[in-house]
C-alpha cells in the first residue's frame, strides 16, 4: 500500500491566458431557459366498437436525430477553488452552472457511461454532460456542504478523480485535517452520486518524469483505488492535466480504458470512438468576479461553451 507521499498545490490546471476588459456584470445573463410550454390535454373521444390497433414499441434508446455526438466533460476541483484571483471557482458559480443543467434537462454521465459511449456501445440523449471532480487536496467539508448536497438535489451523478494520498484520503473518517475518508467515498457511491476514477499517486508532472515513475504512479494508484473500494477503476485524469505523449503509451497499457485531460482542443466534448481516447478533452467553468459570468479560458458564458460543446 502506498499512502502518504506528499501534499500538493491547488492548481492542476494550465490555462489560457487571457486579458479582458471589464464588463458591466448587469448588461449579461449567465443563463437563459426557454419557458416551458404546456399542451392541452383533448379528452378522449367516444367509440361504439373496438378496433384492433398496433401499439408502437416505445424507443428505450434516444432516436438518431436525439443521441449525443458529442459530450461535455466538466473540469471541477471544488466550490471554493482558487487558482489564481483571475481563475477561480465560487459556490454560487457552482450553484447556478448545475441549475442550469438541471433546469435544461442535462443528463449525466458516470465513469462506466463515458467508457460505453466512447466504445460506441452506448447512446446518450444530446443533452448529456460529465461533470468530474480532481480530488488533489483535502477538501471534505466543501464538498460534503456543497458538492454531494447539490448532486443529491438535482439528481446528479459525477465522476470523482481520487490523489490516492493520506494527505487527501485516509481511513480515519474523523476528517483530520479536513480529508477525506474511503467510507465517504463507498457511501457516496452506494447512493448511486459518484462513480470513481484515479488523479495518480504523488500528482507529479508526467512530462517532466521518467516512463517508470509514470508506469508506478498510474498502477500504483489504479491498484489501491480498487482494493479499497471493490471496483474496476478506468479512468485517469493526468496531474496538472500534463499528458505527454509517452503518458498516453503507459496509461494504455496499464489497462486504463480512457484518459482525460485539460482545455486541449477546439472540439471541446468526447466523441465516440474518439481518436483522443487517452487524452480527452475537459471544459474549464472557471470565471472571476471582474468577468463573471463569462468563464475565464473562453470569454462566453457557461451555457453557450456547453452548448457549443455538445454540437
Amino acid at each position: 500500500m502506498i499512502l502518504g507521499m506528499m501534499l500538493f498545490t491547488t492548481g492542476c490546471t494550465p490555462l489560457l491566458s487571457i486579458e479582458l476588459t471589464p464588463i458591466p456584470s448587469s448588461t449579461l445573463t449567465p443563463f437563459q431557459v426557454a419557458p416551458s410550454t404546456s399542451t392541452p390535454t383533448q379528452p378522449p373521444e367516444p367509440t361504439t366498437t373496438i378496433t384492433p390497433t398496433i401499439i408502437p414499441t416505445i424507443p428505450t434508446t434516444p432516436t438518431l436525430e436525439e443521441q449525443a455526438v458529442a459530450i461535455p466533460v466538466i473540469e471541477y476541483h471544488s466550490p471554493s477553488f482558487e487558482m489564481t484571483t483571475e481563475v477561480q471557482m465560487q459556490p454560487a458559480w457552482f450553484a447556478e452552472q448545475l441549475q442550469w443543467l438541471a433546469d435544461e434537462g442535462y443528463t449525466t454521465l458516470s465513469a462506466d457511461d463515458l467508457v460505453s459511449f466512447v466504445n460506441g456501445e452506448r447512446s446518450f440523449p444530446q443533452k448529456s454532460v460529465v461533470l468530474t471532480f480532481d480530488l488533489g487536496t483535502a477538501q471534505y467539508q466543501d464538498y460534503a456542504e456543497n458538492v454531494i448536497p447539490l448532486l443529491k438535489q438535482h439528481g446528479f451523478q459525477a465522476i470523482f478523480f481520487i490523489l490516492v494520498n493520506n494527505s487527501v484520503i485516509r481511513d480515519d473518517c474523523t476528517h483530520p485535517q479536513n480529508v477525506f475518508c474511503w467510507d465517504d467515498l463507498q457511501g457516496w457511491m452506494n447512493e448511486g452520486l459518484i462513480s470513481i476514477g484515479s488523479h495518480g499517486l504523488t500528482h507529479p508532472d508526467y512530462a517532466k518524469q521518467s516512463a517508470d515513475t509514470i508506469r508506478q504512479d498510474m498502477t500504483d494508484s489504479k491498484q489501491i483505488l480498487e482494493e479499497k473500494l471493490g471496483i474496476t477503476v478506468q479512468i485517469l485524469t493526468y496531474p496538472y492535466d500534463s499528458a505527454p505523449s509517452v503518458a498516453q503509451q503507459i496509461l494504455q497499457e496499464s489497462g486504463y480504458s480512457l484518459g482525460v485531460n485539460g482545455n486541449n482542443r477546439p472540439e471541446v466534448g468526447a466523441m465516440v470512438n474518439d481518436p483522443q481516447r487517452y487524452y480527452l478533452p475537459r471544459l474549464y467553468p472557471y470565471s472571476n468576479p471582474r468577468i463573471y459570468p463569462l468563464l475565464y479560458a473562453y470569454k462566453r458564458t457557461f451555457a453557450d461553451v456547453i452548448i457549443d460543446a455538445g454540437q
